[in-house]
């Protein structure tokens, strides 16, 4: 496929900036220097880290402005430098180098993501990384450069928090109920998402939702949609009139108070656990901020399993935070029925949650019925999706839809490298797919021309598997790219919110344009001004005028927010790893998107909205974790967990 040009043509070829040599020498000389501490307190690793980020942060390839970002990043470098060898002296030494290997693990992880991310997205490969000698030689100065900054930075960072919480008092008791706290910010969160539904009334009708209405009012369902979701839209849709109503908007109602609900129960267990009053009014104002409230509106199962999906961390939460060995069985049955709302919103889920269960075994070893709690849903779900759906007449979802990244490999040596396949190669691909138009219309970041080409339904997944693997054999390279192409922005944070090959809007908030469809929505905001301002949001248009946007909103900041905290917690306490079971959960369900047709925003809403959560259990686990074994005099909390703890106490800090 022909690149499309734009970020492409800015980047250039292989400029770099001049004097490698010099470089190179610094690199050595740096490297000899093997101990952890004095490679994150080097000038010479300054000056690689300033060296690697002109490379790859700047486009701008003149001497002027490759000097001046040089200089920048070589000051950011060795103040970083200084204030993490200040923090080493505060604490134990065998705990700092502790802390400060795995803050090298994470930097070199990130400086990888980071150099290898750039030259994907440059040309969809590695090729600028690895074309000649000399670009060899500035990939590994650009890495190890990255790498001692990011471990600099995440060594600080953790150093710091580590102090704030070990410094901050717990803060006394305020006599504020979780519930009213609850109530409070169910109010305040469900209150400003109305001003939204009424920029975009009569409601939002885009993403899945033309395809599941017409199913809904047919009553004919399959399981390529979750159809407890379009149950629910069928059932909505169905109540048109009721209160003088359109049915979409029941449906966005609908919608909307659950999914606020859910983030107020998170707010009251943040406050139970006490949570800083500035923590929660900030994630008050998060939830309540305009495009959050896009988010909320957009009609997706996604925000269903996010209302679903919260709870059921903040439960995960309870469980690891009880230190006796006896089950609090409300606590797993919620989790266990928790968990089978995700696995029916989505269908992916059941994988990540299968991966957990099995991870639950070594950390929790002495607690096996959490395994139990885990297990059931995934069980349940299978059976659920085989034959319950089966016995219901519900349509089985097509098994291209398990296949969309091994179909783009395919697709991609096709359309590159069609001179090294043989005849009998193309004839055994054309049984499942027309070889020609695959080629044709391979997209390196959007797999669903090539996928929706996969017509072989009754045609053995085992032989499709055994094809695919045979000619990966033969052309690693292009399965690899392919790979790291298909979702390149969910893991570089330099690719743009909006992708051109991916063809999605950040938010995708415009209606289906079908007046002929089963059901049709026209636009008739009642706050026209405000709805062009939502609507540069959804496009991220508006943000783009905004520093750092890019970074916050990328669809990539999910994945390293969750690695940091993961590793921020084993760094700061290993013996108590267990206490990252939100985040294996997060990434498991996360990774599950990577084998996914597209990188797309509305995927990711259930991790974002539980920022605040993965936010504080990085920076005050002792609290986020307080032993709920023994029942102690307090005042109620939510969702089952036991009175006391004074988890009503929020601090004021």
């Amino acid at each position: 496929m022909r690149e499309q040009g734009g970020y492409t043509e800015a980047i250039g070829r292989d400029r770099g900036p001049p004097r490698q040599g010099k470089i190179l020498l610094l690199y050595f000389f740096s490297i000899m220097k093997i101990h952890v501490n004095k490679i994150l307190s080097s000038v010479p690793a300054a000056l690689c880290f300033s060296v690697g980020c002109t490379r790859v942060f700047t486009r701008d390839y003149s001497i002027a402005t490759q000097v001046v970002c040089a200089i920048v990043f070589f000051a950011i470098a060795v103040a970083i430098a200084w204030l993490h060898q200040r923090a080493n002296g505060t604490a134990t030494l065998e705990k700092n180098r502790f802390l400060d290997r795995v803050a090298l693990v994470f930097g070199a992880f990130f400086a990888i993501g980071i150099v290898a991310g750039h030259a994907v997205y440059v040309d969809n490969t590695l090729h600028e990384m690895i074309v000649t000698p000399l670009a060899i030689i500035r990939s590994i100065v650009a890495v190890f450069g990255i790498t001692v900054f990011s471990a600099n930075a995440t060594a600080l960072a953790w150093a710091f928090v580590e102090r704030r919480a070990d410094e901050r008092p717990a803060g006394s008791s305020r006599h504020v109920s979780a519930r009213t706290v609850f109530a409070i910010a169910w109010a305040v969160i469900f209150a400003s998402w109305i001003p939204t539904l009424l920029a975009f009334w009569p409601g939002v009708f885009s993403y899945d939702m033309p395809a599941q209405a017409a199913w809904a009012l047919s009553g004919i369902y399959s399981s390529h949609h979750p159809p407890i979701h379009t149950w629910i839209v069928g059932l909505c849709l169905n109540a048109e009139g009721f209160l003088g109503l359109r049915g979409i908007t029941i449906y966005e109602l609908l919608q909307t108070v659950i999914l606020s609900a859910s983030l107020a129960v998170l707010i009251g267990f943040l406050h139970e656990r006490r949570a800083p009053r500035w923590l929660l009014v900030a994630s008050v104002a998060f939830f309540a901020c305009p495009l959050t409230s896009v988010m909320a509106i957009c009609p997706t199962k996604d925000n269903f399993f996010a209302a679903f999906f919260i709870v059921l961390l903040i439960q995960l939460c309870r469980f690891v935070s009880r230190q006796s060995q006896s089950a609090h069985v409300p606590t797993l049955v919620s989790i266990s029925v928790l968990a089978l709302a995700c696995c029916l919103f989505r269908n992916n889920f059941v994988y990540a949650l299968a991966v957990v269960a099995a991870l639950a075994l070594a950390a929790f070893p002495g607690r096996r019925t959490v395994v139990v709690a885990l297990a059931i849903p995934v069980a349940m779900a299978f059976v659920i999706s085989g034959p319950v759906y089966r016995a219901m007449g519900i349509h089985e979802g097509s098994m291209r839809e398990l296949l969309p990244l091994p179909i783009n490999q395919i697709s991609r040596v096709l359309a590159n490298e069609r001179d090294t396949l043989s005849d009998d190669d193309i004839a055994n691909i054309n049984v499942y797919f027309d070889a020609d138009a695959a080629a044709e219309k391979y997209n390196p970041r959007f797999a669903d021309p090539t996928k929706d080409l996969f017509t072989a339904e009754k045609v053995s997944l085992a032989d499709f598997i055994r094809l695919w693997a045979n000619i990966g054999m033969r052309h690693p390279n292009g399965y690899l790219y392919a790979a790291l192409s298909l979702n390149l922005p969910y893991w570089y944070l330099g690719a743009p919110p909006v992708d051109c090959y991916a063809q999605r809007d950040y938010l995708e908030v415009d209606n289906f344009p079908d007046p002929n469809a089963a059901y049709y929505v026209e636009l008739s905001s009642k706050l026209p001004a405000y709805h062009d301002f939502l609507y540069g949001l959804a496009t991220f248009e508006t943000l783009e005028a905004i520093p750092l946007a890019r970074v916050l909103f990328s669809l990539a900041t999910p994945l390293w927010i969750l690695l940091f905290c993961m590793c921020s917690l084993i760094a700061r306490n290993p013996r108590k790893w267990n206490r990252t079971f939100i985040y294996l959960l997060s990434l498991a369900f996360l990774l599950t998107f990577f084998l996914g047709p597209v990188s797309n925003m509305r995927y990711l809403i259930p991790l974002y909205l539980a920022m605040p959560l993965y936010l504080y259990a990085f920076a005050f686990p002792e609290r986020l974790f307080l032993d709920e074994s023994a029942p102690k005099d307090g005042t109620s909390t939510l969702l089952g967990g036991v009175p006391g703890q004074a988890a009503d106490a929020c601090t004021s800090s």
